[in-house]
């Protein structure tokens, strides 16, 4: 009968299961087995080391001539998982990852960030401000109102009451906007970085209400918070010249060019003044000067075209609404005007291709059918 008998061997650095049978070599056997044991015995006498330092003093300690072996003892230490973000932690990620986007002008990118915050938290006031500020800067003024409603609802400052009557303004929602920028002047104190718009703002409103009164005094209380402001002068300008104070508005005019050459709209003013005293070339002059500054001043170019069609001339006119018009070719207004002031010079062929490339961009337009119906007339006439 043979017996198997399992025995530890090493070979090439491992560990294996050798059987010996009964009936080889007995001396041979013994020899290996005596060989295994001397090697176990040296494996126990390796010494392990825990640590480089000591490994390191080991080394100095140990006979050059004397081979080294060491075992070492490494200590695996458990990785524990990132904790999980809090909500809080998340949204504010997210806020500042928009306002990258709102600093970059990439609103619309923007809003997608702030609308997963919304979703998250619908009561995130921080967004909802954002999301109003980025319709506003899109001009889609009516969602940047709802925003802006939705959050003074729910968080009251002069800030967000501020923010919100301006897009009242914009949207010639005068009361709101009065009655807006009153209450965000009661959040104020007298330190506040707003109260010189505010009383300017204000001054604006109710220009346009016609409570001269009001608008006076709330531009006299923004003009003693920065008196040297061409903007204020301009507009204090502009209500004298409202009220027929020709010669007021126009001290104010020019005190507004003194503190700032290159105000346009001070320029206008003073063209306006100049029209109504029967300066027609000075006023010209001046009126030419404010489009030089700013070729897209629309009120300027307004007034320009009006004085055009009393004075039955319109060469200027019409060149300076050809350069307002190279980088503002979708203003549906002011080529509806070119078309009119190409008909009024007699350049019908001109006046049409106008007409046809408002078709182009606002189809459906009321007003360009009835102007080509008088077009076709006048060919017919000349016939």
């Amino acid at each position: 009968m043979t017996l198997a008998l399992p025995l530890l061997t090493r070979g090439n650095g491992g560990v294996m299961d050798k059987t010996l049978d009964q009936s080889d070599d007995q001396e041979k056997s013994f020899r290996f087995v005596l060989q295994e044991r001397s090697d176990v015995e040296k494996f126990a006498q390796l010494k392990v080391i825990r640590d480089i330092d000591e490994a390191l003093q080991n080394f100095d300690e140990t006979d050059e001539d004397t081979s080294i072996k060491f075992v070492v003892k490494t200590q695996v230490t458990p990785v524990e998982p990132p904790p999980i973000p809090t909500d809080l932690e998340v949204h504010g990620y997210l806020l500042q990852n928009a306002l990258l986007l709102v600093d970059c002008g990439e609103f619309s990118l923007a809003r997608n960030v702030l609308g997963d915050i919304l979703r998250r938290n619908n009561n995130h006031v921080d967004a909802i401000r954002w999301m109003g500020w980025c319709f506003k800067q899109e001009n889609q003024l009516d969602n940047a109102r709802k925003c802006y409603e939705q959050l003074v609802q729910r968080r009251v400052t002069e800030q967000d009451l501020f923010e919100l009557g301006e897009i009242y303004y914009l949207l010639k929602r005068d009361a709101d906007a009065q009655s807006t920028w009153l209450d965000a002047l009661g959040q104020c104190d007298a330190e506040s970085p707003r109260l010189f718009d505010l009383h300017k703002n204000l001054g604006n409103v109710f220009t346009r209400l016609a409570d001269y009164e009001s608008a006076e005094e709330n531009y006299n209380k923004a003009l003693t918070i920065r008196p040297l402001s061409d903007i204020l002068n301009v507009n204090l300008g502009s209500l004298n010249f409202q009220r027929a104070q020709y010669t007021q508005a126009l001290e104010y005019f020019k005190k507004g060019l003194e503190l700032n050459p290159f105000n346009d709209r001070a320029w206008c003013g003073v063209a306006l003044v100049a029209r109504e005293m029967k300066d027609d070339e000075w006023a010209l002059s001046v009126l030419l000067r404010c489009l030089d500054i700013n070729p897209h001043n629309q009120v300027a170019l307004q007034v320009l075209i009006s004085w055009g069609q009393t004075d039955c001339d319109w060469s200027v006119a019409i060149e300076r609404v050809h350069v307002y018009l190279e980088n503002n070719q979708d203003d549906g207004e002011m080529i509806y005007s070119l078309a009119g002031l190409y008909f009024q010079t007699g350049s019908l062929i001109e006046a049409e291709l106008e007409l046809t490339r408002l078709d182009v961009l606002h189809p459906g337009r009321t007003d360009v059918q009835e102007l080509k119906e008088l077009i076709m007339k006048k060919k017919e006439a000349s016939l």
